[in-house]
């Protein structure tokens, strides 16, 4: 028995490289059922990342605050240095001072030339009402104006620097969506939290 091979052919047959459809033309892009199942699975994707993504937004805009909140304890640490060791005399509400006959300074006006200028650190990223008319997102703790920095009284009762709350978010505007909202605090030692 002898076999009979032909040597292939040296150019392929027309057929070959080339897709055709069952009425016999070439394909041309995605069909209708193709695409559609495309955009489901990334609609899908994307509700799925959506809160997720929301969550993580509203961790860094807390940490950007809490931040803030630090800067403005180092400023206050500046303005004491230069102060006699005293606390600054600031207005808890600068937009209704306790005495409108002599008002104080506001949180901003107080700390701004002891943080080389920006402004931005007053501002929570959160805050959407009391920066516009404060000029601040933060609360001072009136009680303690011209306090020693290192043993700030609020009124009679004196109170160890890290249990001492100076400065606070005025409202409460961090949390996860749906929990408790909560305000971050900067204590007489440095240290910012959360509650």
């Amino acid at each position: 028995m002898t076999l009979n091979f032909e040597p292939w052919p040296l150019s392929a047959p027309p057929e070959v490289g080339k897709l055709r459809t069952s009425n016999g033309r070439a394909p041309h892009g995605f069909t209708l059922v193709e695409l559609l199942a495309v955009i489901t699975i990334i609609a899908m994707l994307a509700s799925l990342l959506s809160p997720t993504a929301r969550q993580m937004l509203g961790r860094a805009r807390a940490a950007q605050c809490a931040n803030n909140l630090h800067q403005m304890g180092i400023a206050i640490q500046v303005y004491a240095q230069d102060n006699n060791q005293k606390l600054p005399a600031i207005e808890r509400l600068p937009s209704k001072p306790v005495d409108p006959a002599a008002p104080l300074s506001s949180l901003h006006d107080a700390l701004l030339r002891c943080m080389s200028g920006n402004e931005m650190v007053f501002r929570c990223p959160k805050d959407k009402v009391r920066w516009p008319v404060e000029g601040a997102s933060y609360e001072w703790c009136y009680p303690y104006n011209d306090d020693l920095v290192d043993a700030p009284k609020a009124w009679i009762f004196g109170r160890p620097p890290e249990k001492a709350t100076l400065i606070w978010d005025y409202d409460n505007v961090h949390g996860d969506q749906g929990g408790p909202l909560t305000k971050n605090v900067l204590y007489a030692d440095g240290h910012v939290r959360g509650i």
